[in-house]
């Protein structure tokens, strides 16, 4: 029996990110696609997009700490380059690890796992109304098969359209491509919807990065994708939350071109972008999404700091996820 909450999904949502697992594991489904006619005006046809639009540079310098005080509030957000943030309010969120226990991911009470592959190179999450949804894929592309079927695997953006646009069966357009050097990422804005379907299209962003060439393959190339979306409604307000579980995703598989640490520092560098950070009960161990716009208390019965009601009582967060 489906729920009125289940008939209120946007199908685009979810059927979108089940792209990330199809194409992973299906390459002859998406093969079928090469003899389709290149991209139209919106998407990514056989050239990709110059990416010219760069992140400013970091504007905010921590201020000298006077003698006696305490350390400074955390850093304002740099404002995003997609205009959306975290929108404040302390979230309570967890840990979810697929099935292979190969993959995890921090996320709120009302996310669920709903895709992955069993080599742990695909992870497809979402919110259980269907409302929002994030991905994370990891795929190495040998150069035969780039030269095999060059309008799906050609270039890594013609791989990243035919993942999202599920070989061209669904409509996609896309914003101006944001290049972050520090970070090596690539941020990609996108609308996705399905031809005929009564719901509103989903909005999102794409965050990706390219290595290349293979070992021992000079025109092959290995790509990481993030993807956060949300209904188009809910974009703006409820966005960030999207884009923070997926930059939270953890997977270990064979093909890892870059170190945990570098997941984890670009994943710390956005949040606080987004307006946000994670802080613990040191106690319980439970894990929270805060703001420190909204959230940091000056005064507290233990100094400055974040802290949650428990009963009739403030109870002190430490910074950071809990180590357990």
């Amino acid at each position: 029996m489906i729920s009125p909450s289940q008939k209120l999904i946007p199908h685009v949502v979810v059927r979108g990110l089940l792209s990330f697992l199809v194409l992973s594991v299906a390459l002859i489904a998406l093969a079928s696609a090469a003899s389709a006619p290149s991209g139209t005006s919106g998407v990514f046809g056989e050239v990709p997009p110059q990416l010219t639009q760069q992140f400013p540079g970091p504007q905010w310098q921590p201020p000298a700490t006077p003698p006696g005080v305490g350390p400074p509030q955390s850093p304002p957000p740099t404002p995003s380059p997609l205009g959306i943030g975290f929108s404040g309010g302390m979230v309570p969120v967890r840990v979810l690890v697929n099935q292979p226990r190969n993959c995890l991911a921090i996320a709120p009470m009302n996310w669920i796992i709903y895709g992955a592959t069993e080599k742990g190179n695909a992870l497809d999450m979402a919110t259980a109304d269907g409302s929002m949804a994030a991905g994370y894929l990891v795929d190495g592309i040998p150069g035969q098969l780039a030269a095999a079927y060059r309008h799906v695997y050609g270039t890594p953006e013609m791989y990243i359209h035919n993942t999202l646009s599920l070989g061209g069966r669904v409509q996609v357009a896309y914003g101006q491509p944001m290049r972050d050097d520090a970070m090596g990422y690539t941020w990609l804005p996108f609308e996705v919807a399905e031809p005929g379907a009564p719901v509103e299209p989903a909005k999102g962003v794409l965050l990706y990065r390219v290595w290349s060439p293979l070992p021992g393959d000079p025109t092959g190339y290995i790509v990481v994708i993030r993807r956060a979306q949300a209904a188009r409604s809910l974009w703006q307000t409820q966005g960030a939350r999207a884009l923070a579980v997926a930059l939270s995703i953890r997977c270990t598989v064979q093909l890892q071109p870059t170190g945990r640490s570098d997941d984890d520092r670009a994943e710390s560098t956005y949040n606080r972008q987004l307006g946000m950070e994670y802080a613990h009960d040191p106690t319980t161990g439970e894990n929270y999404w805060v703001s420190p716009a909204a959230d940091w208390q000056n005064v507290g019965p233990e100094g400055s700091g974040y802290y949650k009601r428990s009963g009739n009582d403030l109870r002190k967060l430490a910074p950071g996820r809990s180590p357990n």
